[in-house]
Protein backbone atom coordinates (compact mmCIF):
# COMPACT_ATOMS: atom_id res chain seq x y z
CA UNK A 1 0.00 0.00 0.00
CA UNK A 2 0.99 3.59 -0.53
CA UNK A 3 0.05 4.53 3.02
CA UNK A 4 -0.97 2.44 6.01
CA UNK A 5 -4.70 2.22 6.60
CA UNK A 6 -6.45 1.46 9.85
CA UNK A 7 -8.21 -1.96 9.82
CA UNK A 8 -11.75 -0.54 10.13
CA UNK A 9 -12.45 2.65 8.12
CA UNK A 10 -15.18 4.94 9.35
CA UNK A 11 -17.85 6.22 6.98
CA UNK A 12 -19.19 9.75 7.10
CA UNK A 13 -22.52 10.26 5.34
CA UNK A 14 -23.03 13.82 6.51
CA UNK A 15 -21.45 16.96 5.15
CA UNK A 16 -17.70 17.18 5.64
CA UNK A 17 -17.01 19.62 8.44
CA UNK A 18 -14.15 22.03 8.92
CA UNK A 19 -10.85 20.58 10.24
CA UNK A 20 -10.90 19.60 13.90
CA UNK A 21 -7.94 20.17 16.22
CA UNK A 22 -6.38 17.18 17.94
CA UNK A 23 -3.74 16.94 20.65
CA UNK A 24 -0.56 15.45 19.24
CA UNK A 25 1.60 13.02 21.09
CA UNK A 26 4.89 14.16 22.49
CA UNK A 27 8.05 13.61 20.49
CA UNK A 28 11.60 14.77 20.20
CA UNK A 29 12.19 16.09 16.69
CA UNK A 30 15.63 17.33 15.77
CA UNK A 31 14.32 20.84 15.34
CA UNK A 32 10.94 22.51 15.37
CA UNK A 33 11.54 23.60 11.80
CA UNK A 34 12.04 20.00 10.65
CA UNK A 35 8.91 18.94 12.51
CA UNK A 36 6.83 21.71 10.92
CA UNK A 37 8.26 20.95 7.46
CA UNK A 38 7.51 17.25 7.80
CA UNK A 39 3.98 17.92 9.06
CA UNK A 40 3.20 20.17 6.07
CA UNK A 41 4.51 17.54 3.63
CA UNK A 42 2.54 14.77 5.35
CA UNK A 43 -0.65 16.85 5.28
CA UNK A 44 -0.19 17.55 1.57
CA UNK A 45 0.42 13.85 0.87
CA UNK A 46 -2.72 12.97 2.81
CA UNK A 47 -4.79 15.40 0.72
CA UNK A 48 -3.29 13.90 -2.45
CA UNK A 49 -4.36 10.38 -1.57
CA UNK A 50 -7.60 8.42 -1.57
CA UNK A 51 -7.41 6.26 1.51
CA UNK A 52 -4.42 3.90 1.21
CA UNK A 53 -3.80 4.78 -2.45
CA UNK A 54 -2.18 7.81 -4.04
CA UNK A 55 -4.39 10.01 -6.19
CA UNK A 56 -2.73 8.53 -9.26
CA UNK A 57 -3.31 11.31 -11.84
CA UNK A 58 -2.01 13.99 -9.46
CA UNK A 59 1.53 12.57 -9.49
CA UNK A 60 3.10 15.89 -10.53
CA UNK A 61 1.92 17.41 -7.25
CA UNK A 62 3.55 14.85 -4.95
CA UNK A 63 6.34 13.10 -6.85
CA UNK A 64 8.97 15.32 -5.20
CA UNK A 65 8.28 13.41 -1.96
CA UNK A 66 8.63 9.99 -3.60
CA UNK A 67 11.82 8.10 -4.30
CA UNK A 68 12.55 7.97 -8.06
CA UNK A 69 11.54 4.30 -8.26
CA UNK A 70 8.25 4.95 -6.45
CA UNK A 71 7.48 7.93 -8.71
CA UNK A 72 8.00 5.70 -11.75
CA UNK A 73 5.78 3.07 -10.14
CA UNK A 74 2.91 5.52 -9.57
CA UNK A 75 3.14 6.65 -13.21
CA UNK A 76 3.19 3.00 -14.30
CA UNK A 77 -0.07 2.30 -12.44
CA UNK A 78 -1.69 5.50 -13.70
CA UNK A 79 -0.73 4.59 -17.28
CA UNK A 80 -2.28 1.15 -16.82
CA UNK A 81 -5.50 2.66 -15.48
CA UNK A 82 -5.65 5.13 -18.36
CA UNK A 83 -5.15 2.36 -20.91
CA UNK A 84 -8.45 0.81 -19.81
CA UNK A 85 -10.40 4.07 -20.12
CA UNK A 86 -11.84 5.20 -23.48
CA UNK A 87 -10.07 8.33 -24.65
CA UNK A 88 -13.25 10.39 -24.57
CA UNK A 89 -13.64 9.54 -20.85
CA UNK A 90 -10.13 10.63 -19.82
CA UNK A 91 -11.15 14.26 -19.09
CA UNK A 92 -13.75 12.91 -16.65
CA UNK A 93 -11.14 10.64 -15.04
CA UNK A 94 -8.78 13.59 -14.51
CA UNK A 95 -11.61 15.80 -13.27
CA UNK A 96 -12.52 13.20 -10.63
CA UNK A 97 -8.91 13.17 -9.43
CA UNK A 98 -8.91 16.97 -9.18
CA UNK A 99 -12.29 16.99 -7.41
CA UNK A 100 -11.07 14.52 -4.78
CA UNK A 101 -7.80 16.39 -4.22
CA UNK A 102 -9.49 19.77 -3.92
CA UNK A 103 -12.13 18.62 -1.44
CA UNK A 104 -10.22 16.17 0.75
CA UNK A 105 -9.71 17.28 4.36
CA UNK A 106 -6.98 15.80 6.56
CA UNK A 107 -6.95 16.36 10.32
CA UNK A 108 -3.86 15.37 12.28
CA UNK A 109 -4.69 12.95 15.10
CA UNK A 110 -1.17 12.35 16.39
CA UNK A 111 2.46 11.96 15.38
CA UNK A 112 5.31 9.95 16.78
CA UNK A 113 8.98 9.44 16.09
CA UNK A 114 10.17 6.04 14.90
CA UNK A 115 13.72 5.93 16.19
CA UNK A 116 14.44 2.57 14.54
CA UNK A 117 13.65 3.95 11.09
CA UNK A 118 14.75 7.48 11.95
CA UNK A 119 11.37 8.54 10.60
CA UNK A 120 8.20 10.33 11.71
CA UNK A 121 4.81 8.65 11.58
CA UNK A 122 1.80 10.95 11.11
CA UNK A 123 -1.75 9.67 11.61
CA UNK A 124 -4.55 11.64 9.95
CA UNK A 125 -8.30 11.48 9.91
CA UNK A 126 -9.01 11.82 6.19
CA UNK A 127 -12.37 12.94 4.85
CA UNK A 128 -12.68 12.15 1.15
CA UNK A 129 -15.59 13.54 -0.90
CA UNK A 130 -18.02 11.14 -2.53
CA UNK A 131 -17.96 11.79 -6.27
CA UNK A 132 -21.53 12.83 -7.18
CA UNK A 133 -23.47 11.81 -10.24
CA UNK A 134 -23.30 14.41 -13.01
CA UNK A 135 -25.09 14.36 -16.37
CA UNK A 136 -22.95 13.30 -19.30
CA UNK A 137 -21.27 16.22 -21.04
CA UNK A 138 -21.01 16.49 -24.82
CA UNK A 139 -17.60 15.46 -26.23
CA UNK A 140 -15.05 18.09 -27.17
CA UNK A 141 -11.69 18.17 -28.92
CA UNK A 142 -10.50 20.59 -26.22
CA UNK A 143 -9.78 17.96 -23.56
CA UNK A 144 -8.59 20.45 -20.94
CA UNK A 145 -11.75 22.53 -21.28
CA UNK A 146 -13.84 19.35 -21.02
CA UNK A 147 -11.95 18.36 -17.87
CA UNK A 148 -12.65 21.79 -16.36
CA UNK A 149 -16.33 21.44 -17.28
CA UNK A 150 -16.55 18.04 -15.57
CA UNK A 151 -14.91 19.47 -12.45
CA UNK A 152 -17.42 22.31 -12.37
CA UNK A 153 -20.28 19.80 -12.67
CA UNK A 154 -18.96 17.70 -9.79
CA UNK A 155 -18.53 20.75 -7.55
CA UNK A 156 -22.04 21.95 -8.45
CA UNK A 157 -23.64 18.56 -7.76
CA UNK A 158 -21.72 17.68 -4.59
CA UNK A 159 -23.81 17.87 -1.40
CA UNK A 160 -20.88 17.50 0.97
CA UNK A 161 -21.09 13.71 1.38
CA UNK A 162 -17.83 12.07 2.31
CA UNK A 163 -16.27 9.04 3.91
CA UNK A 164 -13.82 9.15 6.78
CA UNK A 165 -10.75 6.95 7.09
CA UNK A 166 -7.56 6.80 9.12
CA UNK A 167 -4.40 7.28 7.06
CA UNK A 168 -0.79 6.85 8.16
CA UNK A 169 1.99 8.85 6.49
CA UNK A 170 5.58 7.84 7.34
CA UNK A 171 8.30 10.29 6.30
CA UNK A 172 12.02 9.60 6.34
CA UNK A 173 15.01 11.70 5.29
CA UNK A 174 16.90 10.40 2.23
CA UNK A 175 20.64 10.61 1.59
CA UNK A 176 20.21 14.20 0.40
CA UNK A 177 18.40 15.17 3.63
CA UNK A 178 15.04 15.48 1.85
CA UNK A 179 11.81 14.12 3.28
CA UNK A 180 10.44 11.08 1.38
CA UNK A 181 7.39 8.99 2.07
CA UNK A 182 7.92 5.30 2.81
CA UNK A 183 5.73 3.52 0.26
CA UNK A 184 5.65 0.26 -1.69
CA UNK A 185 3.75 0.97 -4.91
CA UNK A 186 6.58 -0.56 -6.95
CA UNK A 187 6.57 -3.95 -5.22
CA UNK A 188 2.80 -4.22 -4.65
CA UNK A 189 1.46 -2.82 -7.93
CA UNK A 190 3.97 -1.81 -10.61
CA UNK A 191 6.03 -5.02 -10.66
CA UNK A 192 2.93 -7.28 -10.83
CA UNK A 193 1.66 -5.13 -13.72
CA UNK A 194 5.00 -5.45 -15.51
CA UNK A 195 4.98 -9.21 -14.97
CA UNK A 196 1.42 -9.51 -16.28
CA UNK A 197 2.24 -7.53 -19.42
CA UNK A 198 5.50 -9.44 -19.98
CA UNK A 199 3.66 -12.75 -19.68
CA UNK A 200 0.88 -11.66 -22.06
CA UNK A 201 3.43 -10.39 -24.58
CA UNK A 202 5.48 -13.58 -24.22
CA UNK A 203 2.61 -15.88 -25.16
CA UNK A 204 1.37 -13.56 -27.91
CA UNK A 205 4.84 -13.46 -29.46
CA UNK A 206 5.09 -17.25 -29.26
CA UNK A 207 1.75 -17.56 -31.05
CA UNK A 208 3.05 -15.30 -33.84
CA UNK A 209 6.46 -16.94 -34.05
CA UNK A 210 8.35 -13.83 -32.90
CA UNK A 211 10.95 -15.87 -31.08
CA UNK A 212 13.63 -13.21 -30.65
CA UNK A 213 11.08 -10.91 -29.02
CA UNK A 214 9.77 -13.80 -26.92
CA UNK A 215 13.30 -14.68 -25.81
CA UNK A 216 13.72 -11.21 -24.29
CA UNK A 217 10.41 -11.54 -22.47
CA UNK A 218 11.53 -14.96 -21.25
CA UNK A 219 14.54 -13.38 -19.55
CA UNK A 220 12.28 -10.80 -17.90
CA UNK A 221 9.81 -13.44 -16.69
CA UNK A 222 12.59 -15.61 -15.29
CA UNK A 223 13.87 -12.61 -13.32
CA UNK A 224 10.38 -11.97 -11.94
CA UNK A 225 9.61 -15.59 -11.09
CA UNK A 226 12.59 -17.93 -10.99
CA UNK A 227 10.58 -21.01 -9.87
CA UNK A 228 8.35 -20.71 -12.98
CA UNK A 229 11.28 -20.16 -15.34
CA UNK A 230 11.46 -23.80 -16.45
CA UNK A 231 7.76 -23.74 -17.34
CA UNK A 232 8.24 -20.64 -19.50
CA UNK A 233 11.25 -22.27 -21.20
CA UNK A 234 9.17 -25.37 -21.92
CA UNK A 235 6.49 -23.25 -23.63
CA UNK A 236 9.22 -21.50 -25.62
CA UNK A 237 10.83 -24.76 -26.80
CA UNK A 238 7.48 -26.34 -27.63
CA UNK A 239 6.43 -23.33 -29.72
CA UNK A 240 9.69 -23.41 -31.70
CA UNK A 241 9.23 -27.11 -32.46
CA UNK A 242 5.64 -26.62 -33.57
CA UNK A 243 6.53 -23.67 -35.79
CA UNK A 244 9.38 -25.63 -37.31
CA UNK A 245 7.03 -28.51 -38.16
CA UNK A 246 4.40 -26.15 -39.52
CA UNK A 247 6.99 -24.30 -41.61
CA UNK A 248 8.01 -27.62 -43.15
CA UNK A 249 4.37 -28.41 -43.99
CA UNK A 250 3.88 -24.99 -45.59
CA UNK A 251 7.08 -25.37 -47.59
CA UNK A 252 6.04 -28.79 -48.90
CA UNK A 253 2.30 -28.38 -49.48
CA UNK A 254 1.07 -24.76 -49.37
CA UNK A 255 1.56 -22.51 -52.36
CA UNK A 256 0.96 -18.77 -52.81
CA UNK A 257 0.11 -18.26 -56.49
CA UNK A 258 -0.44 -14.49 -56.50
CA UNK A 259 -0.86 -11.51 -54.17
CA UNK A 260 -2.46 -8.14 -54.78
CA UNK A 261 -2.75 -5.21 -52.36
CA UNK A 262 -5.58 -2.68 -52.69
CA UNK A 263 -6.12 0.46 -50.61
CA UNK A 264 -9.75 0.57 -49.48
CA UNK A 265 -11.44 3.79 -48.35
CA UNK A 266 -15.19 4.16 -47.94
CA UNK A 267 -17.20 6.82 -46.15
CA UNK A 268 -18.66 4.42 -43.61
CA UNK A 269 -15.45 2.56 -42.58
CA UNK A 270 -11.89 3.42 -41.65
CA UNK A 271 -9.43 2.93 -44.51
CA UNK A 272 -7.37 -0.27 -44.73
CA UNK A 273 -5.27 -2.28 -47.14
CA UNK A 274 -7.02 -5.34 -48.56
CA UNK A 275 -4.82 -8.24 -49.67
CA UNK A 276 -6.18 -10.65 -52.28
CA UNK A 277 -4.27 -13.95 -52.39
CA UNK A 278 -4.59 -16.98 -54.63
CA UNK A 279 -3.39 -20.03 -52.70
CA UNK A 280 -3.23 -23.79 -53.30
CA UNK A 281 -3.30 -26.62 -50.78
CA UNK A 282 -1.41 -29.55 -52.35
CA UNK A 283 -1.80 -31.85 -49.33
CA UNK A 284 -4.35 -34.54 -48.45
CA UNK A 285 -5.31 -32.55 -45.34
CA UNK A 286 -7.61 -29.64 -44.48
CA UNK A 287 -5.92 -26.37 -43.46
CA UNK A 288 -7.84 -23.76 -41.41
CA UNK A 289 -7.35 -20.82 -39.01
CA UNK A 290 -4.59 -19.50 -41.25
CA UNK A 291 -2.55 -16.58 -39.95
CA UNK A 292 -0.22 -14.74 -42.36
CA UNK A 293 2.53 -12.21 -41.72
CA UNK A 294 4.10 -9.45 -43.79
CA UNK A 295 7.81 -9.18 -44.55
CA UNK A 296 8.30 -5.75 -42.99
CA UNK A 297 10.60 -4.33 -40.31
CA UNK A 298 7.48 -4.20 -38.08
CA UNK A 299 5.54 -7.27 -39.29
CA UNK A 300 1.76 -7.27 -39.43
CA UNK A 301 -0.48 -10.31 -38.98
CA UNK A 302 -3.86 -11.20 -40.43
CA UNK A 303 -6.23 -14.18 -40.65
CA UNK A 304 -7.17 -15.33 -44.15
CA UNK A 305 -10.86 -14.69 -44.91
CA UNK A 306 -13.33 -16.00 -47.48
CA UNK A 307 -14.60 -12.47 -48.18
CA UNK A 308 -12.88 -9.14 -48.60
CA UNK A 309 -13.82 -7.31 -45.40
CA UNK A 310 -12.18 -5.84 -42.34
CA UNK A 311 -14.12 -7.58 -39.57
CA UNK A 312 -12.21 -10.86 -39.71
CA UNK A 313 -15.25 -13.04 -38.90
CA UNK A 314 -15.26 -15.26 -42.03
CA UNK A 315 -12.06 -17.35 -41.76
CA UNK A 316 -11.04 -19.34 -44.82
CA UNK A 317 -10.48 -23.11 -44.96
CA UNK A 318 -8.33 -24.75 -47.64
CA UNK A 319 -9.60 -28.16 -48.70
CA UNK A 320 -7.18 -30.87 -49.93
CA UNK A 321 -5.79 -30.41 -53.44
CA UNK A 322 -7.76 -27.23 -54.16
CA UNK A 323 -7.00 -23.62 -54.95
CA UNK A 324 -8.89 -20.66 -53.50
CA UNK A 325 -9.01 -16.88 -53.61
CA UNK A 326 -8.75 -15.55 -50.05
CA UNK A 327 -8.35 -12.16 -48.39
CA UNK A 328 -7.00 -10.38 -45.34
CA UNK A 329 -6.92 -6.81 -44.01
CA UNK A 330 -3.78 -4.84 -43.16
CA UNK A 331 -2.94 -1.32 -42.03
CA UNK A 332 -3.73 1.51 -44.49
CA UNK A 333 -0.03 2.45 -44.33
CA UNK A 334 1.07 -0.93 -45.73
CA UNK A 335 3.53 -0.57 -48.61
CA UNK A 336 2.16 -1.86 -51.94
CA UNK A 337 5.13 -4.22 -52.35
CA UNK A 338 4.68 -5.95 -48.96
CA UNK A 339 4.57 -9.75 -49.25
CA UNK A 340 2.75 -12.26 -47.08
CA UNK A 341 3.97 -15.59 -45.74
CA UNK A 342 2.54 -18.44 -43.65
CA UNK A 343 2.67 -18.22 -39.85
CA UNK A 344 0.02 -20.24 -38.04
CA UNK A 345 -2.63 -22.78 -39.08
CA UNK A 346 -4.44 -25.92 -37.99
CA UNK A 347 -4.14 -29.11 -40.04
CA UNK A 348 -6.87 -31.78 -39.83
CA UNK A 349 -7.69 -34.91 -41.83
CA UNK A 350 -10.92 -35.44 -43.73
CA UNK A 351 -12.55 -36.84 -40.57
CA UNK A 352 -11.84 -33.49 -38.87
CA UNK A 353 -9.28 -35.02 -36.49
CA UNK A 354 -6.48 -32.60 -35.70
CA UNK A 355 -3.17 -33.86 -37.07
CA UNK A 356 -1.14 -30.98 -35.65
CA UNK A 357 -1.21 -27.24 -35.37
CA UNK A 358 0.98 -24.26 -34.83
CA UNK A 359 1.31 -22.98 -31.26
CA UNK A 360 -1.49 -20.46 -31.75
CA UNK A 361 -3.86 -23.17 -32.94
CA UNK A 362 -3.76 -25.12 -29.69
Amino acid sequence: MFYKLAPIPLVCLTACSAPTSYSTSSGTPDTRFEEAEALKIAADLCKLSDGPFPNWPRLSQFQQWLSPSEARAVKRVDDALRADIPKKQLPKYDAIARFIAQNTICNLKFRENDNKLNAINFVFEQKTPTVPFAPELPPSDDLKALEDAWLAEFNKSWKGDCRTRIVNIILKKDDNNNWKIISNIESNYAIPLDKRDAENDFFKELELGLFEHARLKLVTLCNYNKPACNDYRAFFDQAKQQFSRSAAFARDFLQIDSQKLTYIAHNNILPYTAVTIDVTNNSDLIVSNIVMTTHESEPQFCVLQNTRQKRGDDPATLMPHTSAKVYCALSPETKPFAKLDWVDFIVVDINNETMYSCYGGG
